[in-house]
C-alpha cells in the first residue's frame, strides 16, 4: 500500500475502491482507494483517472470492489454515483456518527429524501446518550413532570422506560454506560 493510500485509509471518512474492469478481466487488480468527494462530478473525475491510468486499452467500465466507513448504509458494486455521494455527504456531516449508525431508519424512505431531510429526521428522533434507559427515564420524568423531591425515590424508572418503549422510544447500547436513545 502506498503512503498516499495509507493516509487515505487512516481517515475515518467514507471511501471507496474504484476498480478498472478491463484490467480485472485481464487478470490484473488495478484501482484506487479514494475518499468520496462532495459532488458527482468530482467522483466521475476520479473514476476517469483510474480508467485512464489502468494501462488497458478501451478501459471504460468500472466497479466499486470495496468500501469503508459507510455504515449504516450499504454500498453496491455498481452503486449510482448520486446515491454514493449522498451517503458519504450525510456521514461526513454527522456530529455523532456512532448514534447515526445505531439509528433505525427503516421507517424513512432514504432514497427519496435529500441529505438535509435525512439529517433532520435523525436529529428529530435522536434524544441523546445516557448511561442506560433508566437514566433517560429519570431525565424524562423529572424534566417533563413536576415531581416533589421527596417522591423521586419511589419512582420505578425502569418501569417508566418500559412504558416509554411501548410509546415509540427505543435504545441501542453500544458499550459500558453508553446508551443511545431514540423516539420514532
Amino acid at each position: 500500500m502506498s503512503t498516499q493510500q495509507k493516509s487515505i485509509m487512516d481517515e475515518e471518512s467514507p471511501k471507496i475502491w474504484i476498480a478498472c474492469l478491463a484490467s480485472y478481466n485481464a487478470g490484473k487488480l488495478v484501482g484506487r482507494w479514494v475518499n468520496v468527494p462532495e459532488t458527482v462530478g468530482e467522483m466521475q473525475e476520479l473514476i476517469n483517472e483510474v480508467l485512464k491510468n489502468s494501462g488497458e486499452p478501451f478501459a471504460e467500465e468500472w466497479a466499486f470492489h470495496d468500501n469503508a466507513y459507510f455504515e449504516p448504509f450499504d454500498v453496491g458494486e455498481y452503486e449510482d454515483l448520486e446515491s454514493l455521494v449522498k451517503k458519504a455527504n450525510i456521514i461526513n456531516r454527522m456530529e455523532n456518527i456512532d448514534a447515526f449508525r445505531c439509528w433505525d431508519f427503516d421507517n424513512h424512505d432514504i432514497e427519496k429524501l435529500d441529505e438535509d431531510e435525512i439529517i433532520d429526521a435523525f436529529y428529530c428522533e435522536f434524544l441523546g446518550v445516557y448511561e442506560d434507559e433508566a437514566e433517560f427515564a429519570y431525565y424524562d420524568m423529572n424534566n417533563i413532570h413536576e415531581i416533589p423531591k421527596s417522591l423521586t425515590f419511589y419512582i420505578d424508572y425502569d418501569s417508566w422506560w418500559r412504558d416509554l418503549n411501548h410509546d415509540g422510544y427505543y435504545s441501542v447500547t453500544k458499550g459500558y454506560k453508553e446508551c443511545y436513545i431514540f423516539r420514532r
